[in-house]
């Protein structure tokens, strides 16, 4: 099942995808700010699974905040513009087992 970040508060499913084309305002600026409100955390930390494949994204910062501590697993980041990976990605490890980044910068 595949839902837009602006449906977090309703968040029911382990799987997150990318907002469909078309709505890429849901990442202003190419960072992640909607994902990373304290006020999606708990939601967050259920998410196993976040593709976030060809989001226009140019940062990471700030995605501790909502995984840390967390479930996610697997997370996609391939065809995007990062070109470089803040040191607070590496609060994900404990439970994250693939990182995809093909296809950046």
């Amino acid at each position: 099942m595949s839902l837009s970040f602006t449906l977090i508060p309703q968040l029911q499913c382990r799987s997150c995808h990318c907002p469909r084309p078309g709505r890429a305002g849901e990442f202003r600026g190419g960072e992640i700010t909607s994902l990373s409100r304290s006020s999606n955390s708990t939601k967050l930390k259920e998410v196993s699974v976040l593709n976030l494949y060809s989001c226009k994204l140019t940062s990471l910062k700030g995605i501790h905040i909502g995984f840390a501590g967390g479930r996610l697993a697997e997370l996609n980041l391939g065809l995007n513009s990062l070109e470089t990976l803040p040191a607070e990605l590496a609060q994900l490890a404990p439970s994250l087992r693939k990182l995809w980044l093909d296809d950046n910068r």
